[in-house]
């Protein structure tokens, strides 16, 4: 079964490009806008993985990322962001990622979480 990485980004374009790149990987991607949106994705289906955007309109999401963690526990969440500097909270973070390292950099992260031939823990 293909992985499922939740994207979570506010900024619309970023969230399409970012999806077109994860799915051309071999994922199967599921989107939301918000971190509200995001726990509530995360309630109702089996996540393998979050991609999540650090700065979103509610706030740096680190409630959202708790709530995740209590939901689906083992579940991989990785925070991207445009700094250039990490940020003071990251709990609930497996991975930090700037958005200036670039697309490869991203993959070959998401692959040390999850290969693409790992099977969905859902299955």
């Amino acid at each position: 079964m293909v992985p499922t990485i939740l994207a979570v980004d506010d900024n619309r374009i970023a969230l399409i490009s970012r999806r077109f790149l994860l799915e051309s990987a071999g994922y199967k991607v599921v989107v939301a806008e918000d971190a509200a949106e995001a726990v509530d994705i995360v309630r109702q289906q089996p996540i393998d993985l979050v991609l999540m955007d650090y700065y979103l309109p509610s706030g740096n999401g680190s409630e959202a990322r708790r709530e995740m963690k209590r939901i689906q526990p083992g579940m991989p969440i990785l925070v991207l962001s445009g700094a250039t500097e990490v940020p003071a909270d990251l709990a609930n973070v497996d991975a930090f990622l700037s958005k200036l390292d670039g697309p490869e950099y991203l993959i070959e992260t998401l692959r040390k979480f999850l290969p693409p031939d790992n099977s969905s823990r859902a299955a």
